[in-house]
């Protein structure tokens, strides 16, 4: 199931990264774990979904399960200004 879309800023979970025909990488460019990426292409196939990232090489597709989406919360401070403000309460007489 393909949770990215391009544009999607997420976070690499992995540290090192294994090619069978190499050994370890030993390229600069790779994603370091807990950086954040933009998602530049989003493919499929049989042996799972694949991403590019706008920052690497965008020829180098990632696994995107060694992928987390970024959250990215929205911060409404409104509900904190209010509290600011007293209300005015009304004591039955």
């Amino acid at each position: 199931m393909n949770h990215f879309q391009v544009g999607q800023k997420v976070v690499s979970l992995k540290s090192a990264w294994f090619n069978d025909e190499e050994g370890f990488q030993m390229r600069t460019d790779l994603p370091v774990m807990g950086q954040v990426y933009t998602v530049a292409k989003v493919s499929a196939d049989d042996a799972g979904v694949f991403i590019a990232l706008c920052e690497l090489d965008p020829f180098s597709l990632f696994l995107s399960t060694h992928f987390r989406p970024v959250s990215e919360r929205k911060i409404d401070i409104s509900q904190f200004k209010a509290m600011l403000n007293p209300q005015k309460e009304q004591v039955p007489a």
